[in-house]
């Protein structure tokens, strides 16, 4: 066999492996790329823990992904981004994620009011609200109200243009009007009135768009990418010799470490995931990788990339039973110990989670290129930075206290040199009804009632009015301004 022979057999068998890897790819559904993320909260804002089987009080900075349900109480309000698009919720508010993946976002107002402010013209089709049976599409960027009260859905486009559209009817809504829809006699009505004035929801909504139309536009990175717009705001550019461009954090305290000032949730389908207490903690946690520059910590988002693929952290898990740490409380044996360190821009992440070649090449593409595991020790680049790498009990990940409070101390020097061969065994989600330890994040919502999995969301359940709700039993008459 010549060797352009050889070389033609060895690129067959090279394309037929990839085949082999695909077709075994696809024996799951790889994650979502796009996520939403709660960006601001006043108030209040829950979310129902399929897994806990209740309500849970979130912070600012966790994920928001298919299956979701999200809730504010009175008077609170709640901000969630979508790549560059913008959803807000006023108080006594409740909202399921039907669909949030790279094809559709698609979310069902079942009360309150919602406002969804769409920016890409790309992704515009992608979106849709949905209430009573009716879905309401963007046609066109601009920004959109939808309120349900009882049986009533009113819509608006402030801009833009969007198509109602339900099981009987269809109805183009111009700017500037507003619309009633309701079902009575099994036929859906509706009604129009010219938009007037707005109510504390609306002034809110508008102000906060002209705010964020007054920031600067991200650079470097995509828009796309969930958090970036909160970059310029709280941090500053630079170049490196060799990652080129890199963004510093302002204002952190000194000895400030990523992933340390937060917690870890557990988020289906990745499991878990980094919640940072920043309000600028989500881009560079998720996306991109960090290096110990200049004596101090700086994030590397990489090329750019028009849609990044999210993950639930980019870092290194360390930990092993062939490692001692030397601790001994008493008589008692050491805890279980957990670690992690920030991957570096030659790092390459790989998931904990069922994901495809293709899949993980993605969530590489602009860093290191994807490698399978080579059977040995990852060299965990950023190890020997300070702070890199913080060592917790194990089950501070599942009752989600915060690292900081948690970190095991006179440890990282022993970790540093003894990085164990294998991959430690991360724990399990916390169970339902598993109270031990409830974190910051959690609270006890008593005016919600057991809501259990919804089902079918086509049909609507009975739900016990919030105290204060004030029930509307005017069909097709819009919310008075304020």
């Amino acid at each position: 066999m010549t060797t352009r022979e050889l070389r033609h057999a060895l690129r067959l068998l090279l394309a037929a492996a990839l085949l082999a890897l695909g077709a075994l790819g696809t024996a799951w559904a790889d994650p979502p790329g796009r996520i939403g993320r709660l960006a601001m909260a006043t108030g209040t804002v829950w979310l129902y823990d399929q897994e806990q089987g209740e309500w849970t009080a979130v912070a600012v900075n966790r994920p928001i992904t298919t299956g979701d349900r999200v809730a504010t109480d009175n008077n609170a309000r709640a901000d969630i981004q979508i790549g560059s698009a913008s959803l807000r919720l006023d108080g006594g508010t409740e909202l399921a994620v039907d669909q949030l993946d790279d094809q559709r976002v698609s979310l069902r107002l079942e009360r309150g009011s919602a406002a969804l402010r769409l920016r890409s013209p790309e992704s515009v089709n992608e979106f849709e609200l949905l209430a009573n049976d009716a879905r309401f599409q963007p046609t066109r960027t601009g920004q959109y109200r939808l309120d349900v009260r009882d049986n009533v859905a009113t819509a608006q486009a402030w801009s833009g243009e969007m198509r109602f559209q339900s099981q009987d009817s269809a109805l183009q809504l111009q700017p500037g009007t507003r619309y009633g829809f309701w079902r009575q006699d099994d036929r859906t009505h509706y009604d129009m009135s010219t938009a007037s004035g707005e109510d504390a929801f609306g002034a809110w909504v508008l102000a906060q768009d002209q705010r964020e139309a007054a920031a600067a536009t991200p650079r470097y990175v995509s828009t796309e990418m969930t958090g970036a717009a909160d970059l310029d705001r709280y941090g500053r550019w630079d170049t490196h010799p060799d990652y080129g461009a890199v963004w510093y954090p302002v204002g952190v305290s000194a000895g400030w470490a990523p992933y340390r000032y937060g917690h870890w949730a557990w988020v289906a389908p990745w499991g878990w995931s980094w919640v940072d207490d920043a309000p600028w903690g989500f881009a560079p946690f998720h996306y991109g990788r960090w290096a110990y520059w200049g004596n101090r910590w700086c994030w590397v988002p990489g090329r750019y990339v028009a849609r990044p693929v999210y993950a639930p952290a980019l870092v290194g898990w360390i930990g092993g039973n062939n490692i001692s740490v030397g601790i001994t409380a008493g008589r008692r044996p050491p805890p279980p110990l957990i670690g992690w360190v920030p991957l570096a821009p030659r790092d390459p992440y790989m998931p904990r989670f069922n994901a495809s070649p293709r899949y993980i090449q993605n969530l590489n593409r602009g860093h290191a290129p994807w490698q399978p595991p080579p059977g040995s020790a990852q060299p965990w680049f950023n190890r020997n930075a300070p702070g890199a790498v913080t060592v917790v009990a194990t089950d501070s990940l599942r009752d989600r206290s915060r690292a900081a409070d948690r970190v095991v101390p006179r440890v990282e020097p022993r970790w540093n040199t003894a990085l164990p061969v294998q991959q430690p065994v991360l724990p399990p989600p916390p169970g339902r009804n598993d109270h031990a330890g409830r974190g910051d994040d959690r609270g006890d919502r008593g005016d919600r009632g057991d809501r259990g999995d919804r089902g079918d969301r086509g049909q609507r359940d009975e739900r016990p009015d919030r105290p204060g709700h004030q029930r509307d039993d005017r069909p097709g008459v819009p919310p008075a301004a304020g």
